[in-house]
């Protein structure tokens, strides 16, 4: 089977399209697929509707020539509307694969909705991480239902061989977000929640991995940062050195108020560390509560912050906790999200989109 992964950033980005698409693509031609990658952002192509006719111009004859079976767009608006044109154009079977902002913002921006929903209404099959994220989608065009289906994120084998390794570092108990710093996933939540424990607990650290997406946001943050000695801003961080980053600490924390399945998460659990992350119905997806990590309640008017520094103290006080809840992220993570078993998945929905396609 010969696949297009059709991207909206570049497939180097430290964004979640990317990763996801690059461990995809790896595995799927493990499983003896062909698969080549187009990015609309590296091709000068605008996202959303404006982008159709230029993404034909200019991704047209690159991916004629390799001429894809199967044109898989991830993300509903940025990169489905031109994975319409091309799949058209090239005659091939399309999926659209729904990410996290497109169903928690989009279909809740006027200028979009529509748009994305024709886009999925286009599509011989539509994917997505869970359930929750299919909902909206479903209640909005429900004739969607037959092409609708649920794949959940995998994680690379190297997180996995990595195991519950952990370099320490004497003396000091370390948090992590690991996160590209945009108002979404509310990095300034996770300094206000640490303050009160910073303030008991001199050797806590706080790292946050990320490069800034939103300038605003950055400066907020490293505003933030200047005054406290104890927090350091990592910038962009390679994927490939997570593993090593993620050896370092004693909690992984995620504060996004909306997410479509967090591959930082995932890596964390597949790593055994001890999750503290915001309560959403991304994480509840893949975090039991109190079993495989701890969720915090953002509903109040901090955001918040009370009640991650209420669950910080408790992983901070209890290194049984820690251990017990990474030991159980780890085995659920091995059980559900294998990145072999997200691409053999995938692959049933390709066959199906291609028998839809006739």
């Amino acid at each position: 089977m010969r696949v297009a992964l059709l991207l909206p950033y570049r497939p180097s980005a430290n964004r979640g399209n990317s990763t996801a698409a690059l461990r995809l693509a790896r595995h799927l031609e493990a499983a003896g697929a062909e698969v080549a990658t187009a990015s609309l952002e590296a091709a000068g192509v605008p996202f959303g509707p404006e982008g159709c006719d230029q993404a034909v111009r200019r991704l047209g004859p690159e991916l004629g020539r390799f001429r894809p079976e199967v044109i898989h767009a991830l993300h509903g608006y940025r990169s489905g509307p031109a994975g319409v044109a091309l799949a058209r154009a090239l005659g091939a079977a399309l999926v659209i694969g729904l990410r996290g902002t497109d169903v928690s913002v989009d279909l809740h921006d006027r200028s979009r909705r529509e748009v994305m929903l024709d886009a999925l209404d286009a599509a011989d099959a539509i994917v997505a991480f869970a359930r929750f994220m299919l909902e909206p989608i479903l209640a909005a065009r429900p004739s969607l239902a037959s092409r609708a289906h649920v794949v959940a994120h995998g994680v690379a084998d190297a997180f996995f061989a990595e195991g519950e390794r952990r370099l320490e570092s004497p003396g000091t108990l370390r948090f992590l977000l690991p996160a590209n710093l945009r108002s979404i996933k509310a990095p300034h939540v996770v300094v206000l929640g640490l303050d009160p424990l910073a303030a008991s607990r001199p050797d806590l650290r706080l790292m946050v991995a990320g490069p800034v997406i939103e300038p605003e946001v950055g400066r907020r943050l490293a505003q933030a940062a200047a005054s406290r000695p104890w927090v350091t801003l990592l910038g962009e961080v390679p994927h490939a050195e997570m593993p090593a980053l993620l050896a370092t600490a004693d909690v992984v924390m995620n504060t996004s108020i909306a997410e479509g399945m967090s591959n930082a998460v995932l890596e964390a659990m597949a790593m055994g560390r001890a999750l503290l992350v915001s309560d959403i119905p991304a994480h509840r997806e893949i975090v039991e509560p109190e079993v495989s990590g701890l969720l915090f309640d953002v509903s109040g008017s901090d955001g918040g912050a009370a009640d991650l520094a209420r669950q910080a103290a408790r992983l901070a006080e209890d290194p049984a906790l820690r251990a017990r809840l990474g030991r159980a992220a780890r085995a659920r993570a091995h059980a559900r999200h294998r990145a072999r078993d997200e691409a053999a998945r995938t692959l049933e929905v390709y066959r199906e989109a291609l028998a839809r396609h006739g």
